[in-house]
């Protein structure tokens, strides 16, 4: 009886996954609270105008838009840092795409002129010229690997992290 019930009655329905409205409901980890995972220090050095900056080092439990392992974390203020996601591979996710897609329904086009994923964004793919800038949120492929990095973003805890 079962068996039919399955063949000839309702669909069994995924769970629905929750609506991403902000930035940070695209990703696995807590960006906003990003030492909760105790990265590793790797260093300071010092910026033009001569304050400190620390650099951390995140190796991901779980593939964050599909393709990113590693979180360099770059400390700028005592509450703001910068996250350069370091990616596996040459290739666009459909996390990544999804992710391109709310960000420009939320921040137009970036500085070129682009924002959603568009067909010949896989040539340039192949050609290492992928890329997409705008004020926060810097994307490419030039080195061979996709890269991300997300600038200006405030903890959430307001801790300050030293080494």
């Amino acid at each position: 009886m079962g068996l039919f019930r399955n063949l000839f009655g309702k669909k069994e329905e995924k769970p629905l996954e929750p609506k991403k409205e902000r930035l940070e409901d695209f990703f696995k980890i807590d960006i906003k609270d990003i030492f909760k995972y105790e990265p590793e220090y790797k260093y300071t050095d010092t910026n033009i105008v001569g304050k400190g900056v620390r650099h951390y080092s995140l190796r991901l439990k779980q593939l964050e838009l599909g393709m990113f392992y590693e979180i360099e974390i770059i400390q700028v203020a005592e509450n703001e840092f910068t996250l350069v996601f370091n990616g596996r591979g040459n290739c666009i996710t459909a996390e990544l795409a999804d992710f391109l897609k709310y960000y420009t329904s939320e921040n137009g086009l970036d500085e070129s002129g682009y924002g959603y994923v568009e067909q010949s964004d896989y040539m340039n793919l192949q050609r290492h010229i992928f890329s997409r800038f705008w004020k926060n949120l810097m994307i490419d492929n030039m080195n061979g690997n996709m890269v991300m990095s997300i600038l200006g973003i405030n903890m959430k805890t307001g801790i300050n992290q030293h080494p």
